[in-house]
């Protein structure tokens, strides 16, 4: 046991390095907490510290200046293969704005293809978080709030939502999903 707790804890150390000095896109909060929250979504379906460890970093590759490589050499071949189903090609070479479409598309794909778990449940957590800030950006920004994404229609956010709500059906029992649901509704209707 005490093995398994070094590996969650080791990503949490290493999840706070990777995003050392990084912000959110509202209120100038640190990144961590979303990984933080994620994480904390993730422990209400599952106690698998690897799955844990996963959510802490999963961001980590896609954002902060992390490879597969550096995962799973730290933390084995679960941990790894789980951060990379979470990981976007953000395809750094061009302007955000001009892949979201592609991006959210091969997530969508994946998913519906996908049949491990234990990635729909990172892919709910980190989505909750996500919308979790949405909301507040809503009250405090209104429609202005899409400004602050590459993505400026919500329409487009609300298509990729739905999509997502639909491909993850399998956890519709758990709280976090019906969470999911909600926030969807608070935002886009």
């Amino acid at each position: 046991m005490e093995k398994e707790t070094d590996i969650f804890e080791d990503a949490v150390a290493f999840a706070l390095a990777a995003h050392r000095g990084m912000k959110r896109k509202y209120k100038d909060l640190p990144f961590i907490i979303h990984p933080f929250e994620s994480v904390s979504i993730v422990s209400t379906m599952t106690t698998d510290i690897e799955v844990l460890a996963a959510t802490v970093l999963h961001d980590a590759v896609e954002d902060a200046n992390v490879t597969l490589e550096d995962i799973e050499n730290k933390f084995g071949k679960k941990v790894a293969r789980l951060v990379s189903y979470s990981s976007e090609d953000k395809r750094k070479e061009l302007p955000a704005n001009s892949t979201w479409v592609i991006r959210k598309q091969e997530t969508l794909n994946l998913l519906h293809e996908i049949t491990d778990i234990e990635v729909k449940m990172i892919c709910l957590a980190d989505k909750i978080s996500n919308l979790r800030s949405c909301v507040e950006m809503k009250k405090t920004l209104g429609n202005d709030m899409w400004k602050v994404f590459n993505q400026h229609d919500p329409k487009m956010h609300k298509w990729y939502h739905e999509g997502v709500a639909d491909a993850l059906k399998e956890l519709q029992d758990t709280d976090a999903y019906q969470e999911y649901i909600s926030l969807i509704k608070k935002i886009f209707y």
